[in-house]
């Protein structure tokens, strides 16, 4: 689950919000899948500068007044792959599983498209539920508000490899006004 404010520009998308996790004393996806460690993701849309845009009425697809809405962030951190903004991390080790809570607080875009190059990941949780059958999945849509867990490996030849969120709300019908992907490594 996760915190917000719900005054948007002024203290949500300057931070105010945050996940907390509530472990139930028996967990059957723990006892079904016997991960090694819990990796929450809490992603968001990022605003260069909150102030630019006090209302939600505002940040609809092509309002210049919002158009500064660009970044996906995950767990705080955005970055283009530039030295200056590096890509976030999200660190794993070799040869553990994790479930990677994931957390969609975003303040205006509606949802992403999530996915992590060259690992499969299987969907084992909604919105904390824990009745969902597992499903395999190479990529999931979490909109606003809603959570995901996934049980991901590191399987994989040690490397980084590239996490994708990609704003998926009517990106190819608003042409110049679009938030690109997001991007963190998995090394």
């Amino acid at each position: 689950h996760y915190y917000h404010s719900h005054m948007d520009a002024v203290q949500g998308a300057r931070g105010i919000k945050g996940p907390f996790i509530i472990d139930r004393a028996e967990d059957p996806i723990k006892e079904k899948f016997q991960y090694d460690e819990d990796l929450v993701v809490f992603l968001s849309d990022e605003w260069q500068d909150p102030s630019v845009c006090l209302k939600i009425e505002g940040a609809m697809p092509g309002n210049d007044v919002c158009a500064d809405i660009r970044h996906a962030s995950f767990n705080g951190v955005y970055g283009n792959g530039s030295e200056s903004f590096p890509y976030a991390l999200l660190e794993v080790e070799e040869g553990k599983c994790y479930r990677q809570r994931w957390i969609m607080a975003g303040s205006n875009t509606e949802n992403f498209v999530v996915s992590i190059a060259g690992h499969n990941m299987t969907m084992v949780s909604l919105d904390g539920a824990y009745d969902v059958e597992p499903l395999q999945v190479s990529s999931f849509n979490i909109h606003l508000g809603e959570r995901v867990d996934v049980i991901v490996c590191a399987d994989q030849k040690p490397g980084n490899y590239l996490v994708n969120a990609t704003y998926d709300y009517a990106c190819a019908l608003t042409p110049g006004n679009f938030i690109p992907p997001g991007f963190a490594a998995v090394p």
